[in-house]
């Protein structure tokens, strides 16, 4: 197991050397020149072409791309053309907002989902089938910014009992993570209802059950555990994409200084160091994420972690005996 980690984290290396490449070759070729955005049209042209040779946006293509990456080498995600200050930094700033919004969305998401999805499953066609899976197709279509701003005109505008944009307290958070998790949770519960179906159609659910065992126990300790391999992806795949995309429109329907507002306005002024840092960031903690679901199965399925084991036994024999 633990080569695996390491063979994984390895492969991480070029899928971010593909993103940076990607994202900076987007960035290069987009409209716009920053060096007159910070200048303002009043500029000479020795002052811009001064500037444009400190900011190293003088070099080719090629130039500026082994540039960052030689710097990124160094842990160094560069400086923000605007604030003159270490683009790591911002977004260290503004990583304990996106956190709060993706674990408490998570969580909310988890809670509603496998709760809803598994009575779904065990009362199929029933009215509180028909009426969770409607709310799921509803939830599952809805645009998480759009049901943001009807938040903000119901609460904020109509009820006046929450707050409509900032972060400064809880009170804050909470329309954001109620418009994450309603997302999240509507294609959580789909999952679990399909694969909670799937599971309780098998021989040993009706073993257990001409057991004797309590439905409680039938339901939650067999049928849920097996099922978790599927709904646990789908956890996996939504926390990451909380860390990063989802969080995107959120925190700016809200006004929430997270690292993907801090995106959107850098891509506005055309940032450069900033853009790359926030989608490399980005991109390694979905990574890291997936890794870390990879890691999750092996403890809910012991067959998955005695796979690596025999794996790992059969090449070793297999060197031996090519030494012998």
């Amino acid at each position: 197991m633990r080569k695996y980690i390491i063979k994984r984290l390895i492969m991480l290396i070029p899928v971010l050397l593909g993103v940076t490449f990607i994202v900076f070759l987007l960035m290069y070729f987009a409209p716009g020149d920053p060096v007159q955005m910070l200048l303002g049209d009043s500029a000479t042209q020795a002052e811009i072409d001064a500037l444009t040779h400190e900011l190293g946006r003088d070099k080719s293509f090629w130039g500026q791309f082994f540039s960052y990456v030689g710097g990124l080498l160094r842990l160094d995600f560069g400086t923000s053309y605007f604030t003159k200050t270490s683009v790591l930094k911002e977004i260290l700033t503004r990583f304990p907002n996106t956190v709060i919004l993706a674990v408490f969305g998570c969580l909310l998401s988890v809670l509603i989902g496998i709760s809803t999805g598994v009575i779904a499953a065990v009362k199929q066609y029933s009215i509180f089938d028909n009426i969770a899976t409607a709310i799921a197709l509803i939830g599952v279509s809805m645009p998480s910014f759009w049901l943001g701003l009807l938040l903000v005109m119901l609460f904020a505008l109509n009820l006046k009992i929450l707050p409509a944009s900032g972060s400064y307290g809880p009170a804050y958070f909470v329309m954001p993570i109620i418009c994450l998790g309603v997302n999240g949770a509507a294609n959580i519960m789909r999952t679990t209802r399909s694969t909670m179906l799937e599971t309780i159609r098998q021989d040993y659910i009706r073993t257990a059950r001409g057991k004797g065992q309590t439905e409680w126990n039938v339901i939650m300790h067999h049928a849920l555990k097996n099922a978790l391999i599927s709904i646990v992806t789908v956890i996996g795949v939504l926390f990451g994409n909380l860390l990063g995309v989802t969080t995107v429109l959120c925190e700016t329907v809200f006004a929430i200084p997270g690292i993907g507002k801090f995106l959107i306005d850098s891509i506005g002024k055309r940032d450069q160091p900033c853009v790359m840092g926030c989608v490399l960031f980005m991109a390694i903690l979905f990574s890291l994420v997936n890794l870390g679901v990879d890691i999750l199965y092996s403890y809910i399925d012991p067959r998955i972690k005695s796979q690596y084991e025999n794996a790992s036994k059969v090449k070793k024999a297999a060197v031996k005996e090519s030494s012998t």
